[in-house]
């Protein structure tokens, strides 16, 4: 079992993404307590030896992390800061937000203003992407938002999306 368990943390390592449990449980030959059980003992071991990282179980899947308190006491000062957003781009970035997928065309007219070169800024800087097709006359591309935009505002998945009070309140919009 420690063979496992150590190829459980070398899988999650070399991922440096999300793995979902059914895989690991076929990868490694085991059954979800196993995995718990690895992660837990792993995440003692992390713990007692002060390492940088732990493992993240949410939903369905395993994830190598680095530890809160490192990366914001410690790391911060090496990282690069946040690019601050336009209100243009931040506005066509938080409805595609909240309504993905949704196509360039829905936006322009919530907006109330064409958008083409948002759309483009915000694919190349990796914010979204296309997703497939609507199925409506032309087939026009739909749009999401991808893990980058995640990352970028700290936030664990779509449903931690901010109240639009809370979004005034934020430092994301250049002055």
């Amino acid at each position: 079992m420690e063979d496992k368990k150590r190829v459980f943390e070398a899988l999650l390592f070399i991922e440096n993404n999300p793995i979902e449990v059914e895989r690991l449980k076929v990868l490694l030959g085991c059954d979800l307590i196993d995995l718990e059980k690895f992660s837990e003992t792993l995440n003692d071991e992390y713990e007692k030896n002060k390492h940088i990282f732990h493992i993240l179980k949410e939903g369905s899947t395993y994830e190598l992390n680095l530890n809160k308190t490192f990366a914001e006491e410690i790391l911060s000062p090496y990282l690069t800061k946040k690019r601050k957003l336009s209100k243009g781009l931040m506005e066509t970035l938080m409805i595609i937000a909240y309504k993905q997928p949704i196509t360039r065309i829905e936006v322009e007219v919530i907006r109330g203003l064409a958008c083409t070169h948002y759309f483009k800024q915000l694919e190349t800087e990796g914010f979204i992407e296309e997703c497939g097709k609507k199925n409506t006359l032309g087939k026009p591309n739909l749009y999401s938002t991808t893990r980058k935009f995640l990352d970028h505002f700290s936030l664990k998945s779509l449903e931690d999306l901010p109240t639009l009070d809370e979004i005034k309140q934020t430092d994301f919009l250049e002055e």
